[in-house]
């Protein structure tokens, strides 16, 4: 397990307070709750994008919310995307390989080409990738330096039925070969068919948001 403690974080009306968290460090555990209840805000405070003081993310013995953006090894993949529209394919992976001063074709990248099927769309600009297309390069970039833990903001959301149902496998293949625990946000109920483990963002009264285990 990776333990967060006493988080708190208000802005305006909105309040998020979560004293103690364990995350599985295995497997896929899904983070659920209504719109605007703060998921986006609290992965994005565990990424470091959004900055809260006194706060303890503990992975074994290093506490991550001490550490960079970047120290913090966590590979995310927003609904967006976020794809370097000015590369292709093969740019955006290796991109995040080399800032992390790993070779974009070893074994990571042997595998994730062979797995997800990149050859035939490797070198395609972004702008000439289909959503699934896209879907891979972005969940290829976000694993290839294979993570302390995998964020998935509602990856899925912009896919067809199938292609979500893809996804997902891909997802469960990679976290189970290289042991990397994913934290996913998604309203699509079909998604909790690969989580081992459900959480709830939950509003309580006087506006508090905390985490429920279900």
């Amino acid at each position: 397990m990776s333990t967060v403690k006493n988080l708190y974080f208000s802005r305006d009306q909105f309040v998020l307070d979560i004293p103690f968290w364990e995350i599985p460090d295995t497997g896929i555990s899904w983070l659920q709750g209504v719109s605007g209840s703060g998921k986006t805000t609290l992965l994005n405070i565990l990424l470091g994008i959004e900055p809260v003081s006194n706060f303890q993310w503990w992975f074994g013995k290093k506490d991550l919310a001490k550490e960079s953006i970047a120290s913090r090894h966590i590979g995310v993949v927003f609904q967006e995307l976020c794809l370097f529209p000015h590369m292709n394919s093969f740019e955006n992976i290796q991109f995040a390989a080399q800032a992390r001063g790993l070779s974009a074709q070893g074994e990571n990248f042997d595998f994730l080409n062979q797995t997800f099927h990149l050859d035939s769309f490797l070198f395609k600009k972004v702008g000439l990738l289909s959503g699934g297309e896209a879907q891979r390069v972005a969940l290829a970039r976000a694993l290839i330096t294979r993570p302390k833990i995998l964020f998935l903001d509602e990856a899925f959301s912009s896919l067809d039925v199938k292609l979500r149902e893809e996804s997902r496998k891909l997802v469960k293949i990679c976290s189970q070969k290289w042991n990397i625990p994913v934290l996913m946000i998604s309203h699509d109920q079909d998604d909790s068919k690969i989580a081992q483990q459900a959480f709830l963002l939950k509003e309580e009264k006087g506006g508090i948001r905390k985490i429920l285990e279900v």
